[in-house]
């Protein structure tokens, strides 16, 4: 029996889906990045008398309506019910990624095939021909995961709840999706496009005619596939972008970075490139102004009474962690430098080589700490306390704990690659990514001196990045009714 439909929309109304499924995804976890960004907007959204808002969510190739029981699930903030801190284990790859050099191997082979069939084409038909290829590479791929995973395509009724609590959630709230969602002519649909298949929107977009506004986060993983795990080439997402630049009406770019990124990008694939605004990324920690250093002591007394410099962010090769590794295994042989480093951060995307150098670190549990789960209020009760905040990363779309150090009044030295500089909005110390000894001196510095508080500037709030997307929202769905 195929699940309900919505009812369709009274005339004259248009209707705003606002898409959760990567919060649902990551349901009972602390958000970070893009699992942030939708949380923070898609609350604002939802509960703004402007629109008339239907939360969904993507699950067994269809959109779900979702109940306000479940988006209260979604969206409630979490706290983690195991500790914090804990010295990680060492990173577990998944068993297709261990086994995968054969099948890499086999990959780059007929890449480079691919290659050469399009140097041979005639030059009229070597662009027909490259993207014929890609999307053919890209369907087989397809039917690689489905057979390897035999679980992807089943009904999520069929599925049975894992152990932990989060995937327990999870696997409950899909279980009880009943009602599919259908937009159509004059609605507007809203998404951050992450773990949401964007060629099915773009599909049921052009059936439908609906209007799609999409966050634009970053071209990072197609920019620099060196970052990529191995099972995860450059063309997987190149072919993402396609997806998101065909599904899109409008794309709110989270920096100017990202909107060079993907205007290239449309050029590079020609694509239409659809409109490109600009917003900015909310700099206010949720639970912001609670006790929330009581609750830091509770969770690491080891931190009490101790000076430390804070760095945020999932722990992969991307963040350069590295180089702040070199850097206090430097300073600690200073019988004067008194400052602690303090990692927060779950493990990213190929993460097994940045793990390991953390936890072969002598200097672990003594100078160093990983805390892998810190909820909202925990998080901010580090950035009241820490003396410095750094993001040494290699390159990022925006760079969120930039912002929320400097809405914390805190001395921050980031990077100067991608949108850092812009997250630093003129009050960040900005130094190369790779100048360990700029960074070195620079820490030094930040330890002998008291905390600084940062200069004061006009921060971004997540009130007026919902504001500004709703506004688009609307303008959106009055164009659709002008057609």
């Amino acid at each position: 029996m195929n699940p309900p439909i919505a009812a369709s929309r009274q005339p004259g109304f248009p209707r705003y889906f606002i898409d959760l499924t990567t919060s649902l995804y990551f349901v009972g976890q602390p958000p970070i990045g893009i699992t942030r960004t939708e949380r923070e907007i898609a609350k604002r959204l939802l509960s703004d008398p402007r629109l008339t808002s239907i939360p969904v969510a993507f699950s067994s190739h269809q959109m779900f309506i979702l109940e306000q029981e479940h988006v209260n699930l979604i969206l409630q903030d979490c706290t983690p019910t195991s500790p914090a801190y804990r010295p990680p284990l060492p990173a577990n790859e998944p068993p297709h990624v261990r086994s995968a050099g054969l099948l890499n191997r086999l990959k780059k082979s007929i890449r480079a095939v691919a290659r050469g069939l399009v140097r041979l084409a005639p030059a009229y038909s070597r662009e027909d021909l490259r993207w014929t290829l890609f999307f053919a590479l890209r369907f087989l791929r397809a039917i690689r995961i489905r057979a390897a995973n035999p679980s992807f395509e089943s009904s999520s009724k069929e599925r049975t709840p894992d152990v932990s609590a989060p995937d327990h959630v999870r696997n409950r709230i899909h279980a009880q999706l009943a009602v599919v969602a259908r937009p159509c002519a004059r609605d507007v649909f809203w998404t951050c496009g992450h773990l949401l298949p964007l060629r099915w929107v773009a599909e049921q977009k052009r059936l439908d005619q609906f209007r799609v506004v999409a966050m634009g986060y970053d071209v990072i993983r197609a920019r620099y596939p060196e970052w990529n795990p191995p099972d995860a080439p450059r063309d997987l997402f190149v072919a993402q972008i396609v997806d998101l630049l065909d599904a899109a009406d409008l794309i709110y770019c989270i920096s100017k970075d990202t909107r060079r990124g993907l205007s290239s990008m449309a050029v590079e694939t020609t694509r239409s490139k659809p409109r490109l605004k600009l917003v900015r990324l909310g700099a206010d920690l949720p639970l912001r102004g609670l006790p929330s250093g009581g609750a830091m002591d509770r969770e690491f007394p080891q931190l009490v009474g101790r000076r430390f410099a804070l760095a945020v962010g999932t722990v992969e090769a991307r963040k350069n962690y590295a180089l702040l590794l070199i850097v206090w295994r430097v300073l600690c042989q200073e019988s004067d430098f008194d400052l602690d480093l303090v990692i927060v951060g779950r493990p990213g995307w190929g993460a097994a080589t940045s793990i390991e150098e953390i936890r072969t670190s002598p200097l672990l549990g003594k100078r160093i700490f990983w805390l892998e789960n810190c909820p909202d209020s925990v998080l901010s009760g580090l950035y009241d306390r820490c003396s410095v905040v750094l993001c040494p990363s290699l390159m990022e779309g925006w760079g969120l704990p930039v912002a929320e150090g400097l809405a914390h009044g805190k001395q921050v030295v980031c990077s100067n690659r991608g949108a850092l500089p812009e997250a630093g909005m003129g009050a960040a110390i900005v130094l190369d990514a790779t100048d360990w000894a700029a960074w070195t001196e620079v820490i030094r510095s930040a330890s002998k001196t008291p905390a600084r508080p940062s200069a004061a500037i006009d921060l971004p709030t997540w009130d007026a990045a919902a504001d500004r997307i709703c506004r688009g929202l609307i303008d959106m769905a009055r164009s659709a009714g002008e057609r």
